[in-house]
């Protein structure tokens, strides 16, 4: 059995209101439906670049038609999350606690979608900074 409550507005007219119980058909149709809020999953915060630490290399597969070796790299990013990003590029140098930049940013052909970006991380080699 519901309870009912009674409730007097400013105007001074009593309103009952149920405490438990369904919302009839009228005030569903009133409301519209009902969706579960479901929480952000923005592993960079809304951000586009993030600071991260290298956990582990990887090597991935690209989907279906492409066939190739892609170097992915698991990042602990500064804002406490853990994701898979891209390297992009010929080779890498790229190790465990190495600090790294992510972006935004996805390879078609893989299911990563972030970047290393590699002109600011440890990843810069030396024939591109110009020692020896």
């Amino acid at each position: 059995m519901a309870q009912v409550l009674l409730f007097e507005n400013r105007a001074g007219s009593r309103k009952a209101q149920h405490m438990f119980g369904m919302a009839s058909l009228a005030q569903m149709h009133r409301s519209g439906p009902h969706f579960k809020t479901r929480p952000p999953r923005q592993p960079l915060g809304g951000k586009p670049f993030a600071k991260g630490v290298v956990l582990k290399t990887l090597i991935k597969k690209p989907k279906k038609p492409n066939s190739a070796n892609r170097k992915c790299v698991l990042v602990r990013l500064s804002t406490g999350k853990e994701m898979v990003a891209y390297v992009p590029g010929i080779g890498h140098n790229l190790q465990e606690h190495n600090i790294v930049l992510c972006r935004v940013g996805r390879s078609q052909d893989l299911p990563a979608k972030y970047y290393v970006q590699r002109e600011s991380t440890n990843d810069v080699r030396k024939e591109e900074s110009g020692e020896g």
